[in-house]
């Protein structure tokens, strides 16, 4: 039997303790160590975190494109169809790619990166298709918080039939996108909605969808996506809290700037409670995901407070020392829990 290195450290220390508590003894102990081996995982990491950069570069690449206007202008010109007419054709080609994805993860069902780099490049002919389909039908309202919302229905449906991570991840991220543009182009230049600036309506926004996710595994469709779904709701209501505690419910940076830290200091508490409840969830259900979120937030918490109270009224220099001294202290106090873990 062959397990991975994190299983194989488990069994170990069971073995140990039960040798100790004189349950087996030390015959029997190595006798079940022999029959059971570490797998091997090298490549399959490589191949996992190589599908990864290719996803990261492909998000990279479509960001820089669409940052250049000159190669913006450059591309246009290569294709002298109408806008419509490439949409549509980046839509076929994404269906024809998308199938033959497909059929390939039918074919050969342990070929999961192969299959997923086949959904991931769907996404991008997707995207594209979107993009001139806005420039099609492009009014001058600047209202594109549209297509970003057909993006993200499209590849939520295409996720959900293709049982594919990669559609639903960018489904999510195309949610949270929309989910901004569409709030700012109604709050317009005051950049209140409802009262609310933008870093309290995406913390709503986010915490909303944290709560859907555990609605997604009653159904044999969306549970596999609740886990993902689950992590992405919890660190965006995250970042939003602590863009709150940056930022407070201002509505503009002047007004914000005029503002003494002291002022701002309620903002802080609904992060800081929310890093209390995650830490407390975690580890009463023994979630990882709650437990790491909510002691990382806390900790960026402490530090975005030394930073707002401390820069103006203290020498840079021993600014920079006690803030060094503050990450060698956190290191010895992980590594002593790291220890402990170990033995």
């Amino acid at each position: 039997m062959q397990l991975n290195r994190k299983d194989m450290r488990l069994l170990n220390q069971l073995l140990s303790f039960w040798v100790d508590r004189a349950l087996l003894t030390d015959e029997q102990s190595a006798l079940l160590r022999q029959s059971v081996k570490e797998k091997k995982a090298g490549w399959q990491l490589l191949a996992r975190y190589a599908f990864y950069c290719t996803i990261v570069c492909g998000v990279l690449a479509i960001a820089a494109v669409l940052m250049d206007e000159k190669l913006i202008e450059l591309l246009l010109k290569l294709f002298d169809a109408s806008a419509i007419v490439k949409s549509a054709s980046f839509a076929i080609a994404a269906v024809l790619v998308l199938y033959f994805g497909h059929r390939f993860g039918k074919k050969a069902p342990g070929r999961f990166y192969t299959r997923e780099s086949f959904y991931f490049l769907g996404v991008l002919l997707i995207a594209a298709s979107d993009w001139f389909l806005g420039k099609a039908l492009d009014t001058g309202s600047g209202h594109y918080s549209l297509l970003l919302f057909l993006a993200f229905f499209i590849y939520s449906v295409a996720g959900l039939v293709l049982f594919s991570q990669t559609l639903w991840l960018f489904a999510l991220i195309t949610l949270f996108w929309w989910f901004i543009a569409e709030t700012n182009y109604q709050a317009g230049k005051a950049l209140y909605l409802y009262g609310m600036n933008l870093p309290v309506r995406f913390s709503l926004f986010a915490a909303a969808v944290l709560c859907f996710s555990y609605l997604m595994p009653h159904s044999s469709v969306t549970r596999p996506f609740f886990p993902m779904t689950k992590i992405a709701g919890l660190i965006c209501l995250f970042v939003g809290l602590w863009g709150v505690a940056v930022f407070g419910n201002y509505d503009d940076v002047a007004n914000w700037s005029e503002v003494s830290q002291y002022e701002l200091w309620q903002w802080n508490l609904p992060l800081a409670i929310a890093c209390g409840i995650a830490i407390w969830v975690g580890t009463k259900w023994d979630d990882d995901i709650y437990r790491h979120v909510g002691i990382s937030f806390f900790i960026l918490l402490i530090y975005t407070l030394f930073f707002e109270y401390v820069w103006d009224v203290m020498h840079q220099a021993l600014f920079f020392v006690l803030l060094g001294l503050s990450f060698w202290a956190l290191s010895q106090f992980a590594e002593k829990i790291w220890l402990k873990k170990q033995t």
